[in-house]
């Protein structure tokens, strides 16, 4: 068998040494580079989502609340005797003026009694007349001895008797004129005149004051509507700081969006408020009241009273959408520097538009996010992108 020198076995050592040596090292490199790449695919992908960047703005509030019109003066319109109603002079639902002719009851009852009490009267008053003339005569008399007192006596009385009968008799006449006239029945007040809740021929007053019709006044009207307790308490305790400084302030002007969502161009005053406030909605109740010349706002009618606040300056705002609610604590996700998620404790102003004003927790510059908080937790990389912004101006404040 032929062997290979010594020194020859010893390079084919070192070289196969040196070999294994490169394969280990590169199978190392290899392992270290895999490692990090499963890291890599392993790792959490930043969650994009859209953030708001604050920023101060000065906006005017507006405070929105539901109300309800009503008018200022309701009139019932009732029948005041019995008969048959014989006519409507009215057309339902037309604007009539105080003293114009609604409902006629049949008459011929009335005139018939007026007739007879005044035939009464008549007799009553001649059978006066002759008293009085008997009563001078006698008294005459007994003066002179003629006739004894207790003949005088007893023609007084008779007198007095006749006076009464009179005026029982003219108290019966007014009572028949009086009952005649109520059988036309008149508007009470300047307004717009309702449904006729009977029908011609209808026996009306038989029993009790039957309801005919309604007027309601409808220049001016009411507005009622509600504001919270809390409100209420701030506008007080602003307006005795103003007072106390000398500072004039005004009641705020009423602004009204009717139903069909325009504004109805004619401002209003707050009228009267509810002296306590309701106990199961913690709520005071205000009355404003509007002008309505052209008869356009009708009772029961709905619409939102807007309330001017005047102007805040240099506010922070986020979207309502933004901020969580939880157990009565408001939070919103704030994108740290890093990229991580931060949960903020905010402390939140009236609403303004589709926005919070904030009161505490936030700082101009903080990246606060607007969409999908719900799928969202503290800690997670996100990856922001701007969300479009709200054209600044002014906007409405909600309740």
């Amino acid at each position: 068998m032929h062997r290979f020198p010594k020194s020859h076995r010893i390079r084919a050592f070192r070289r196969a040494c040196a070999l294994s040596c490169l394969v280990l090292f590169l199978a190392a490199c290899g392992g270290e580079d895999s490692g990090k790449a499963k890291a890599d695919a392993d790792a959490p992908k930043p969650t994009p989502v859209s953030v708001m960047t604050l920023a101060p703005r000065d906006v005017v509030l507006n405070y929105e609340y539901p109300g309800r019109i009503s008018a200022k003066e309701s009139v019932e319109v009732r029948a005041r005797v019995e008969g048959f109603l014989e006519k409507m002079a009215y057309v339902e639902g037309s604007l009539v003026k105080q003293g114009d002719l609604l409902f006629v009851i049949d008459e011929r009852p009335y005139k018939e009694t007026l007739n007879q009490a005044q035939a009464d009267l008549n007799r009553t008053q001649a059978a006066l007349d002759k008293a009085a003339v008997d009563e001078r005569r006698f008294s005459s008399l007994v003066k002179q001895g003629v006739v004894s007192q207790e003949e005088y006596d007893s023609v007084h009385t008779r007198y007095r008797e006749a006076q009464a009968a009179r005026d029982a008799s003219r108290a019966a006449v007014e009572q028949a004129r009086l009952n005649l006239g109520y059988c036309r029945v008149n508007a009470p007040i300047d307004g717009r005149a309702g449904k006729a809740l009977v029908k011609v021929g209808s026996l009306v007053g038989r029993s009790e004051s039957t309801l005919l019709t309604t007027v309601d006044s409808i220049d001016p009207v009411y507005v009622d509507f509600s504001i919270s307790e809390q409100e209420y308490l701030a506008y007080v305790r602003e307006h005795q700081q103003k007072v106390a400084e000398g500072i004039p302030d005004p009641a705020p002007p009423l602004h009204l969006i009717l139903a069909d969502g325009r504004d109805y161009g004619i401002t209003g005053t707050a009228d009267v408020a509810q002296r306590t406030v309701d106990p199961t909605t913690g709520t005071l109740s205000i009355r404003g009241i509007f002008g309505n010349p052209d008869g356009l706002l009708l009772p029961g009618q709905y619409a939102k009273v807007v309330v001017g606040a005047g102007v805040m300056n240099g506010v922070l705002l986020v979207p309502q959408r933004a901020v969580m609610d939880v157990q009565g604590k408001k939070s919103v996700y704030v994108v740290g520097e890093k990229g991580l998620l931060e949960s903020r404790a905010v402390t939140l102003g009236p609403s303004h538009g589709s926005d919070f004003i904030v009161a505490e927790g936030l700082s101009s510059g903080d990246r606060v996010v607007v969409e999908g908080t719900q799928r969202l937790r503290p800690g997670m990389p996100v990856a922001p992108q701007a969300a479009p912004q709200a054209p600044a101006g002014a906007g409405q404040a909600g309740n």
